[in-house]
């Protein structure tokens, strides 16, 4: 499963920074990638994708009061990242796009992981919160992006 992961975090990278249209220079010349539509329409999805994206955000919703008034602990928010994980792990194991939805997928999962680290990592309560809202950002940015039942993000 690890194997499959780092492959796939190669595969994304290398494929986002393939063509001039998938990614951009900021001033500092640095690369940015960005998620673009298939033809000007969302990416199509499959079940398991729908459901494990929909689990992520709504682990992150039934945590937003707590995390607005200050009251997540870390080991809430380390039972937040390890939920948003496993969903996440779920999404690489059962999800079967095409490999082009696959490769703007991975732009997504990548954010999300990379923030979902900080969740549980050794940062302040402040960071922590604003790196589940990293999470959710990038949750917006599938909805936007991708063919999903649900419409808006909180």
């Amino acid at each position: 499963m690890k194997y499959c992961f780092v492959i796939s975090i190669i595969f994304v990278f290398q494929t986002a920074f393939a063509g001039t249209d998938h990614h951009e220079h900021n001033a500092l010349g640095e690369s940015k990638v960005v998620l673009t539509l298939n033809h000007g329409q969302k990416w199509s999805t499959d079940k398991p994708l729908r459901e494990n994206m929909s689990a992520i955000h709504n682990h992150i919703k039934a945590s937003l009061n707590k995390i607005h008034n200050q009251k997540m602990t870390d080991r809430d928010y380390q039972d937040l990242s390890k939920k948003i994980r496993e969903n996440i792990d779920a999404i690489f194991a059962n999800c079967k796009l095409t490999p082009e939805a696959d490769a703007q997928l991975h732009i997504v999962l990548a954010g999300m992981l990379s923030a979902n680290s900080k969740v549980s990592g050794k940062l302040s309560q402040k960071d922590k919160a604003s790196a589940v809202m990293e999470i959710l950002e990038n949750y917006k940015a599938y909805l936007k992006h991708f063919e999903h039942s649900e419409t808006k993000a909180h």
